[in-house]
């Protein structure tokens, strides 16, 4: 499901990408609504029910897929639980802009993502701690970058966002902070199988053990909701970038053509129903 428009800017080396996704009404026929819910769907983990042995239906102790799917799919946010929270501080809104903002990344950038936070969450229906995402991408020297993402939502019809100020100081003190990227490596361990992707991740920590610097690239996202998406959401990284010690920033803005709180109320509906 590609954005109806994509923009990409680069400016002494740093790399901004503006994005417009239309949902459209009725939200449950939209596509990339759809998509959206499958990837909520696989972030909380129903992309492990491929690991399932092959059913046969000649055997009775095989397992029930569609029970162990109703399952997993429980375990998801449930709005319903979140109701009397003010709407700007739902979790189920701030998730929602978190998986928009992965999709945006890897529209934009290519950026890969091996794991997800949210599967290893005790506790559905609360942020996510540490950074609110990551990834990961080869460069042309065959060496690979962490990325690390940050993300905020906001439907204020000003850009950018007040929200950018506390987004700005996120991404300052990213690199700064080897407990927390250490931590977020040990994690996407946790959950990888792939071979060469845990043999990276690896290397990874062992510079971090080493106090060496990994190769890290910075992601702020502004996702929006109906207000539509602009340059000016993220433009101000350029003022602002100077004064750190970040070597690499791929910021993004994207629109979705609803607000986020019906967006991700919708969303995680859902994504929990059995449909």
């Amino acid at each position: 499901m590609h954005p109806a428009q994509l923009n990409i800017f680069t400016e002494h080396g740093h790399k901004f990408s503006v994005l417009t996704y239309e949902c459209t009404q009725p939200v449950e026929d939209d596509q990339f609504f759809l998509h959206m819910v499958q990837l909520a769907r696989d972030v909380y983990g129903e992309y492990l029910l491929s690991d399932l042995p092959e059913i046969d239906p000649a055997v009775e102790a095989s397992f029930d897929l569609s029970a162990i799917t109703r399952a997993v799919r429980s375990s998801l946010p449930d709005p319903e639980d979140e109701k009397t929270k003010p709407a700007n501080l739902r979790n189920y809104r701030s998730e929602a802009a978190e998986l928009v903002a992965r999709k945006a990344l890897g529209d934009s950038f290519g950026f890969i993502f091996p794991a997800a936070a949210q599967v290893a969450k005790g506790n559905a229906s609360q942020p996510i701690l540490g950074f609110d995402g990551w990834g990961m991408i080869e460069l042309e020297d065959d060496s690979w970058a962490f990325v690390v993402i940050q993300v905020k939502g906001s439907d204020e019809n000003k850009s950018p966002p007040g929200v950018i100020d506390e987004l700005i100081g996120e991404c300052k003190r990213a690199p700064n902070e080897p407990s927390k990227l250490a931590r977020a490596l040990v994690s996407i361990l946790s959950l990888l199988k792939d071979g060469e992707i845990k043999t990276v991740v690896w290397r990874m920590l062992e510079r971090l053990g080493k106090n060496k610097p990994l190769k890290l690239i910075v992601a702020p996202v502004v996702v929006r909701g109906k207000v539509e998406a602009a340059y000016s959401d993220i433009s101000c990284f350029k003022e602002k970038i100077d004064a750190t010690d970040l070597n690499h920033l791929n910021a993004a803005t994207a629109s979705i053509g609803i607000d986020l709180n019906s967006f991700g109320k919708a969303l995680f509906e859902k994504a929990r129903s059995n449909d």
